[in-house]
């Protein structure tokens, strides 16, 4: 079960309320972010037509975008190799309202989970009737389907959504009031959605470097989090994680003790390059230990018998030590 909740206004109300709670001079709008120098004394943050001077920087833009940006000095290779195979979803959100919420009517939760296919574009749907009242429906089509559909005309994305919530909710599906879309894959700084995932293996060796600052820039956003990734609770946690490195950074003493440990983040063990010391690091003991006897065993009848015999009697002389 998936737990929903909705804002009253909408959540570009937070946006909106921390602009005030800073000040609208504090806030820059249409002025994205094209380098950072770092220096001893400080970081320069420029933008087209701008330059600014601070103390440390927080990037809060996905990892495919953030690898846009101009460094010096240049990222280290395990950040690069991050937000170079750190591709993001593609996904198209619909929203389609009417003039009462007749699924309720018909006992329906208007929640639909289908395969995707030809005549059917969307994989889920969910009721979204305003607090006020206003009857509306929202859906995504995502992934392979949204690749395949943002191709085609809206009118034609649309059709087919209605004709498939005519065919699993009844015909008053088709009296809608009005049928609006986003695809995040159109919009210039985000690229897609809901969120950037890493390629097989870049989780396994390179996932610390994802949190972990590099000289004065700390990095946020929904895909450093360690709950909720890909989501506004997830966006919100590593807000409030990254705060607390920079608050730590620059006036420890106003942090609680508490403070300071979660400034500091959970263990991150030290990303190996080969295989087995991985193995060593990361695998409970009784397993490890089992994974090395099969290992020597092995080892032991490739080996001459002469050898086997010393290599033997060396091992039952070392196991009582251990």
């Amino acid at each position: 079960m998936v737990a929903k909740f909705t804002l009253a206004g909408g959540t570009q109300q937070l946006s909106v309320c921390l602009a005030e709670r800073l000040g609208g001079e504090c806030v820059r709008l249409n002025s994205p972010v094209t380098a950072i120098r770092q220096g001893d004394d400080g970081v320069e943050v420029r933008t087209a037509s701008e330059s600014f001077t601070c103390k440390v920087v927080i990037v809060t833009c996905p990892p495919h975008m953030a690898a846009k940006l101009q460094y010096q000095p240049p990222l280290p290779a395990e950040r690069q190799l991050l937000c170079q195979h750190m591709p993001v979803g593609h996904m198209i959100k619909f929203i389609v309202t009417y003039p009462t919420a007749f699924w309720r009517e018909k006992g329906f939760s208007g929640e639909i989970v289908t395969r995707p296919s030809n005549n059917c574009p969307f994989s889920v749907t969910f009721d979204a009737t305003s607090p006020s009242g206003s009857a509306a429906l929202v859906g995504f089509i995502a992934g392979l389907q949204a690749y395949d559909w943002s191709s085609r005309k809206l009118e034609e994305r649309r059709d087919a959504v209605v004709a498939s919530l005519v065919r699993y909710l009844g015909p008053e599906a088709s009296s809608f009031i009005h049928y609006v879309e986003k695809d995040w894959a159109q919009e210039a700084y985000s690229g897609g959605c809901p969120v950037n995932v890493m390629v097989p293996g870049m989780l396994t060796y390179f996932h610390p470097s994802l949190r972990r600052p590099f000289g004065r820039i700390h990095w946020a956003g929904t895909e450093t989090a360690t709950k909720w990734c890909g989501y506004m609770s997830g966006a919100i946690q590593s807000g409030h994680r990254v705060a607390l490195e920079v608050l730590a950074r620059l006036s420890p003493h106003k942090l609680s003790q508490e403070e300071k440990e979660a400034a500091r983040g959970p263990d991150q063990p030290h990303a190996r390059s080969d295989l087995w010391s991985h193995v060593i690091c990361y695998t409970p003991f009784p397993v490890t230990l089992t994974l090395t006897v099969i290992t020597l065993g092995a080892t032991l009848l490739l080996v001459k018998p002469q050898l086997r015999s010393d290599l033997i009697g060396q091992m039952v002389a070392w196991l009582p030590k251990y």
